[in-house]
């Protein structure tokens, strides 16, 4: 049993009860937010050498558990051109319905924090501008 997990919920059954730790949440988040187009990558979700330069799941997202309800924050930076506001909203629905049919967990507020902008190299950025 990991000690150090924090106990996000926990439901009683008849036959026992189930917890979900936060990171089980963030790594759901994480996920969630990857698939939507546009986005580039989650600040703060560093690279785990250890998992063979893989970015840990749930890394750089803040889960907090208020009156059973979570409200879960990232930063994010996102892909040259997009619409950032698209984008955020788009990660916003996304990670709501993922975390509530994954885990029964009502979400209250999924807050995005725009930090970056990826740029794409010399030559992508050229074919952009020629196209536009």
């Amino acid at each position: 049993m990991v000690d150090n997990v924090k106990e996000i919920n926990s439901d009683v059954h008849d036959v026992g009860t189930v917890k979900i730790s936060e990171e089980v949440l963030a790594a759901i988040a994480s996920l969630a937010t990857k698939e939507v187009e546009g986005v580039a990558e989650i600040i703060g979700a560093k690279q785990n050498s250890f998992l063979g330069g893989k970015k840990s799941l749930g890394k750089g997202i803040k889960i907090t558990l208020d009156n059973d309800e979570a409200v879960i924050e990232m930063s994010i930076s996102v892909r040259y051109g997009e619409v950032l506001v698209d984008v955020a909203k788009r990660i916003q629905e996304s990670v709501k319905k993922s975390v509530e049919n994954m885990t029964d967990i009502p979400v209250r507020e999924v807050n995005v924090n725009i930090s970056g902008i990826d740029f794409p190299e010399q030559k992508e950025l050229a074919k952009i501008e020629e196209a536009e």
